[in-house]
This record gives structure tokens, C-alpha cells and sequence, in this order.
């Protein structure tokens, strides 16, 4: 009986942890997400009431539009360009490998708020860094077809170190004898990458899409803070889905705050559903 419940000793203060700060609040704002709450007075039942208010807002499927350009953007250039970078780090050519590998995680582990404000000085239109050196006004952060873009180079800036470490590792586990082989027997350096390294790669791709695409369903700080201006939020034209949340928060709207950060998890749900049907995919291979 004892070592029975060693075990459950060890597990007990995460699981007092989960329960209080995860699992109790997740529970209680599923419950508020059908009611009408202020913070402070009764609770209102009303239904989906708050779920329909928000698929009947213009601004939720602008937010929504958004957040899914960051997705496809965010997601691609960081996919192409940490894998990149990971290849070239694993060549030959490349001496100090170590060097390099701290270099480009350092953004990764800077603080994010003070980051971005130091992009916003860079992307500044009449006294940014860029434009200084061009000696060009080019509205990085003013122009509507701009605006989106510099928010995906900053988060983009911060991600691709951290993912190029994972492609590292997944590199790592790929033979060289295999990929030496099929050289000699007169692979390109292309076939060799599409039809040895990439197929070997499939989990740590699907592990790497799959996080990156949950950060940027979860990405508040980039646009508000490099867009908005003297403490406010990104202009809706910019603004990402978490913004919901926050807003009806400020507002008061605990009841809609609560339903629109269930949709994102919904979101994020089917990620996750779409990751395990490829790992599943690739088990059955």
C-alpha cells in the first residue's frame, strides 16, 4: 500500500495545480459562455445567445480573417525558412554550428513586448531605421496592405530560431549513410531532399506545423502592440481573434469574452484532430 501511493504523492501538487489554475476556470468559463455576465450581479442564462451575437458580428469574421492570414503567412515562412537555415547549419560548409544555432534563437528568448517596440522603431515611416537607410517614407505600419505583413515578419523573427532548433534535432535522426547512399547511386541534391530527407522528416514537420499553427490562433501582442498606437489596439482591419476576448473583457461582456475563447479553441481542435489523422497516416505507412 505504500508504494502504491508514493507515486500519487508526486502527482498530487500538479494535479492540485491543474485542477485550481486550469481545469476549475476552463470548466467555469465553458459554463459563462452561456450566460450574460457583467462580473459583478446576477448571471443571465441565455443560451447561445452569446455564440450567435458573435457569428452575427462583422468584426469576429474580420478578426477571424485575419488571424487566418497571420496562419497561412506566419506558417509558411517559417516553416521554409527555419528548415532552411537547419539544413544549411547541418552542412559541411558551416564551421561554427553552435554559433549560429544561439544566434538565431536569441529572438526567441528576448522579451516580447520590448521587441516589438523596437521593430516599431525600425518599420517607423518618417523616422524608422529601414527608411532612414533607403531614404524612402515606405507606411510600414500605416498602410493597410503593409500593416499585415510587418506583423507576420515580427512574429516570424521571433519563431523561426526556435523552429529551425526542432528541425535541427529532426535532422539529426535522419541516416547519413541512407542519404550518402543514394548519392552514390546518383540522387540530385533534389531528389535526395524530396524523396529521403523530407518523407523521413513527416513527424517533426507535423509536430512543427502543428505548434506553429496554435501560436498564431493565440497571437495578441504583435498587432496591438506595433500597430496600436498610445496603449490601443490594433485597428480592426489588423486585429487578431484574441481581441475579442480581451475587448468584451474590458466591455464587461464576460458572458461573450468566455463564448469567443471557446471558438478559438474550437479552432485549434481541429488542428489538432487534422495532426492526429496525419500521424495516424503515417503509422499505418
Amino acid at each position: 500500500m505504500k508504494n502504491r501511493w508514493i507515486p500519487w504523492m508526486f502527482l498530487t501538487p500538479f494535479m492540485l495545480v491543474y485542477l485550481c489554475f486550469f481545469l476549475g476556470p476552463a470548466l467555469y468559463s465553458f459554463c459563462l459562455s452561456f450566460m450574460k455576465y457583467k462580473g459583478y450581479g446576477p448571471k443571465v442564462f441565455v443560451g447561445l445567445g452569446n455564440y450567435l451575437k458573435l457569428i452575427n458580428y462583422q468584426v469576429f469574421w474580420t478578426s477571424l480573417q485575419n488571424t487566418l492570414f497571420y496562419l497561412f503567412g506566419h506558417v509558411l515562412l517559417v516553416v521554409v525558412v527555419s528548415f532552411l537555415l537547419a539544413l544549411i547549419i547541418k552542412s559541411k560548409m558551416i564551421k561554427y554550428k553552435s554559433l549560429f544555432k544561439v544566434g538565431f534563437f536569441m529572438p526567441q528568448i528576448t522579451a516580447s513586448v520590448a521587441a516589438i517596440m523596437i521593430w516599431k522603431v525600425v518599420l517607423g515611416t518618417r523616422s524608422g531605421v529601414i527608411n532612414k537607410l533607403l531614404g524612402t517614407q515606405i507606411p510600414f505600419l500605416e498602410n493597410l496592405g503593409l500593416m499585415n505583413w510587418s506583423v507576420i515578419l515580427v512574429m516570424a523573427w521571433r519563431s523561426i530560431g526556435w523552429y529551425m532548433v526542432i528541425f535541427f534535432a529532426g535532422l539529426s535522426t535522419v541516416s547519413e549513410e541512407l542519404v550518402e547512399a543514394a548519392e552514390i547511386d546518383g540522387a540530385s541534391a533534389f531528389q535526395r531532399m524530396t524523396r529521403i530527407i523530407i518523407p523521413l522528416m513527416k513527424p517533426t514537420f507535423v509536430f512543427v506545423l502543428f505548434n506553429c499553427c496554435v501560436t498564431t490562433f493565440k497571437v495578441y501582442n504583435e498587432p496591438n502592440l506595433l500597430i496600436g498606437n498610445a496603449g490601443s489596439a490594433a485597428p480592426v482591419s489588423v486585429a487578431p481573434i484574441m481581441n475579442l476576448v480581451t475587448n468584451n473583457i474590458k466591455n464587461g461582456n464576460f458572458g461573450t469574452a468566455a463564448a469567443a475563447g471557446w471558438l478559438i479553441f474550437l479552432f485549434i481542435m481541429v488542428i489538432s484532430l487534422i495532426q492526429s489523422a496525419l500521424l495516424r497516416e503515417d503509422k499505418e505507412e
